[in-house]
Protein backbone atom coordinates (compact mmCIF):
# COMPACT_ATOMS: atom_id res chain seq x y z
CA UNK A 1 0.00 0.00 0.00
CA UNK A 2 1.27 3.30 -0.59
CA UNK A 3 2.25 5.39 2.00
CA UNK A 4 -0.45 8.04 1.59
CA UNK A 5 -3.03 4.72 1.92
CA UNK A 6 -0.94 4.33 5.28
CA UNK A 7 -2.25 7.79 6.31
CA UNK A 8 1.22 9.18 6.30
CA UNK A 9 2.24 12.30 4.43
CA UNK A 10 6.37 12.30 3.79
CA UNK A 11 6.30 16.07 3.27
CA UNK A 12 4.64 16.05 6.89
CA UNK A 13 7.16 14.33 8.38
CA UNK A 14 9.99 15.39 6.65
CA UNK A 15 9.41 19.08 7.71
CA UNK A 16 8.92 17.76 10.91
CA UNK A 17 11.92 15.85 11.40
CA UNK A 18 13.84 18.53 9.84
CA UNK A 19 12.77 20.77 12.41
CA UNK A 20 13.46 18.91 15.33
CA UNK A 21 16.86 18.47 13.91
CA UNK A 22 16.82 22.31 14.67
CA UNK A 23 17.41 23.10 10.88
CA UNK A 24 15.22 25.05 7.61
CA UNK A 25 13.51 23.35 5.31
CA UNK A 26 13.69 24.48 2.11
CA UNK A 27 11.31 22.49 -0.91
CA UNK A 28 12.87 22.11 -3.89
CA UNK A 29 10.98 21.47 -7.10
CA UNK A 30 11.91 20.61 -10.83
CA UNK A 31 10.72 22.73 -13.17
CA UNK A 32 9.61 19.78 -15.36
CA UNK A 33 7.60 18.32 -12.74
CA UNK A 34 9.00 16.06 -10.89
CA UNK A 35 10.80 16.00 -7.06
CA UNK A 36 8.65 17.14 -4.29
CA UNK A 37 5.47 17.04 -7.21
CA UNK A 38 2.10 16.64 -5.21
CA UNK A 39 -0.40 15.88 -7.77
CA UNK A 40 -1.51 12.29 -8.22
CA UNK A 41 0.70 10.12 -10.23
CA UNK A 42 -1.65 9.54 -12.89
CA UNK A 43 -1.75 12.87 -13.47
CA UNK A 44 2.32 13.96 -13.65
CA UNK A 45 3.11 10.38 -15.96
CA UNK A 46 3.43 10.92 -19.59
CA UNK A 47 0.30 9.90 -20.15
CA UNK A 48 -2.03 11.80 -17.31
CA UNK A 49 -3.82 14.94 -18.58
CA UNK A 50 -1.52 17.69 -18.29
CA UNK A 51 1.20 16.30 -20.39
CA UNK A 52 -1.27 14.81 -23.18
CA UNK A 53 -2.23 18.86 -23.85
CA UNK A 54 0.40 18.67 -27.03
CA UNK A 55 -0.89 22.29 -27.04
CA UNK A 56 1.02 22.95 -23.61
CA UNK A 57 4.42 21.02 -25.13
CA UNK A 58 7.57 22.44 -25.65
CA UNK A 59 8.21 22.43 -29.86
CA UNK A 60 11.67 22.24 -31.48
CA UNK A 61 12.22 24.95 -34.03
CA UNK A 62 11.09 22.59 -37.12
CA UNK A 63 7.68 21.93 -35.01
CA UNK A 64 8.34 18.97 -33.02
CA UNK A 65 7.03 18.25 -29.91
CA UNK A 66 9.83 17.51 -27.48
CA UNK A 67 8.12 15.81 -24.93
CA UNK A 68 8.34 18.54 -22.08
CA UNK A 69 5.93 20.97 -20.77
CA UNK A 70 6.24 24.83 -21.56
CA UNK A 71 6.11 27.32 -19.39
CA UNK A 72 4.80 30.07 -22.39
CA UNK A 73 1.49 28.69 -21.51
CA UNK A 74 -0.64 30.04 -18.52
CA UNK A 75 -2.30 26.51 -17.98
CA UNK A 76 1.56 24.90 -17.44
CA UNK A 77 2.11 27.84 -14.85
CA UNK A 78 -0.91 27.78 -13.17
CA UNK A 79 -0.79 24.14 -13.03
CA UNK A 80 2.80 24.25 -11.40
CA UNK A 81 1.65 27.68 -9.44
CA UNK A 82 -0.89 24.80 -7.48
CA UNK A 83 1.74 22.48 -6.93
CA UNK A 84 3.88 24.96 -5.55
CA UNK A 85 0.82 26.58 -3.06
CA UNK A 86 0.35 23.60 -2.06
CA UNK A 87 3.96 22.81 -1.37
CA UNK A 88 3.86 26.02 0.67
CA UNK A 89 0.93 25.11 3.11
CA UNK A 90 3.63 22.87 4.76
CA UNK A 91 5.23 25.41 6.38
CA UNK A 92 8.29 25.72 4.45
CA UNK A 93 11.25 27.99 5.07
CA UNK A 94 11.87 28.51 1.52
CA UNK A 95 11.82 26.98 -1.60
CA UNK A 96 14.24 26.18 -4.34
CA UNK A 97 13.28 26.00 -8.00
CA UNK A 98 15.82 23.71 -9.93
CA UNK A 99 15.92 24.97 -13.89
CA UNK A 100 18.71 23.00 -14.09
CA UNK A 101 17.02 19.71 -14.26
CA UNK A 102 16.53 18.28 -17.57
CA UNK A 103 15.60 21.68 -19.50
CA UNK A 104 14.49 23.04 -21.95
CA UNK A 105 10.87 24.51 -19.91
CA UNK A 106 10.95 26.92 -23.28
CA UNK A 107 11.28 26.77 -26.67
CA UNK A 108 9.59 27.58 -30.19
CA UNK A 109 5.88 27.59 -28.75
CA UNK A 110 3.10 30.10 -30.87
CA UNK A 111 2.90 31.92 -27.91
CA UNK A 112 6.69 33.11 -27.84
CA UNK A 113 6.90 32.88 -31.72
CA UNK A 114 3.80 35.06 -32.14
CA UNK A 115 5.05 37.68 -29.50
CA UNK A 116 8.15 37.76 -31.02
CA UNK A 117 6.98 38.14 -34.55
CA UNK A 118 4.79 40.99 -33.79
CA UNK A 119 7.52 42.82 -31.47
CA UNK A 120 10.15 42.28 -34.73
CA UNK A 121 8.71 41.06 -37.31
CA UNK A 122 11.07 38.85 -37.92
CA UNK A 123 10.45 34.71 -37.36
CA UNK A 124 12.62 33.18 -34.79
CA UNK A 125 12.74 29.88 -36.56
CA UNK A 126 14.83 31.26 -39.18
CA UNK A 127 17.12 32.80 -37.13
CA UNK A 128 20.69 31.07 -35.90
CA UNK A 129 19.43 29.11 -32.50
CA UNK A 130 21.57 31.37 -30.32
CA UNK A 131 20.05 34.73 -31.68
CA UNK A 132 20.05 37.10 -28.82
CA UNK A 133 16.98 39.22 -29.96
CA UNK A 134 15.01 36.13 -29.79
CA UNK A 135 17.11 34.23 -26.79
CA UNK A 136 16.27 37.53 -24.70
CA UNK A 137 12.44 37.83 -25.96
CA UNK A 138 11.71 34.36 -24.36
CA UNK A 139 13.21 34.37 -21.31
CA UNK A 140 9.49 36.30 -20.97
CA UNK A 141 7.93 33.23 -20.35
CA UNK A 142 10.35 31.94 -17.50
CA UNK A 143 10.38 35.54 -15.81
CA UNK A 144 6.98 35.50 -15.99
CA UNK A 145 6.72 32.40 -14.12
CA UNK A 146 8.93 33.87 -11.46
CA UNK A 147 7.35 36.78 -10.74
CA UNK A 148 3.99 34.63 -10.01
CA UNK A 149 5.64 32.88 -7.49
CA UNK A 150 7.07 35.74 -5.67
CA UNK A 151 3.64 36.90 -5.46
CA UNK A 152 2.41 33.87 -4.26
CA UNK A 153 4.53 32.90 -1.44
CA UNK A 154 4.45 36.99 -0.85
CA UNK A 155 0.71 36.22 -0.18
CA UNK A 156 1.56 33.02 1.98
CA UNK A 157 4.37 34.69 3.97
CA UNK A 158 2.10 37.68 4.99
CA UNK A 159 -0.43 35.37 6.26
CA UNK A 160 2.24 33.50 7.72
CA UNK A 161 4.04 36.73 9.09
CA UNK A 162 6.76 36.04 7.33
CA UNK A 163 8.70 36.10 3.80
CA UNK A 164 9.65 32.69 2.09
CA UNK A 165 12.76 33.11 0.11
CA UNK A 166 13.21 31.62 -3.29
CA UNK A 167 16.50 30.28 -4.29
CA UNK A 168 17.31 28.49 -7.70
CA UNK A 169 19.72 26.06 -9.52
CA UNK A 170 20.27 27.36 -12.46
CA UNK A 171 23.01 26.85 -15.39
CA UNK A 172 27.01 27.56 -15.03
CA UNK A 173 27.22 30.36 -17.95
CA UNK A 174 24.92 33.35 -18.24
CA UNK A 175 25.04 31.92 -22.21
CA UNK A 176 23.54 29.02 -21.19
CA UNK A 177 20.72 30.39 -18.78
CA UNK A 178 19.83 32.89 -21.66
CA UNK A 179 19.61 29.81 -24.01
CA UNK A 180 17.35 28.38 -21.76
CA UNK A 181 15.02 31.23 -21.09
CA UNK A 182 16.51 32.43 -17.90
CA UNK A 183 17.57 35.84 -17.44
CA UNK A 184 19.00 35.68 -14.29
Amino acid sequence: ASLEAQGIDPPKLAVGYVRELGLEFHAGYRLNMGFMDMTPMEERSFNGPFYTHPEWRCIDRDGRDVGRLSYAFPGVRQLVMSILREIAAYDIDGLCLLHNRQPPHVMYEAPLVEGFEAETGLDPRTLEERDGRWLRYRCVALTTFMREVRAALDEIGARNGRRLPISAWVMGSKAENVFYGLDL
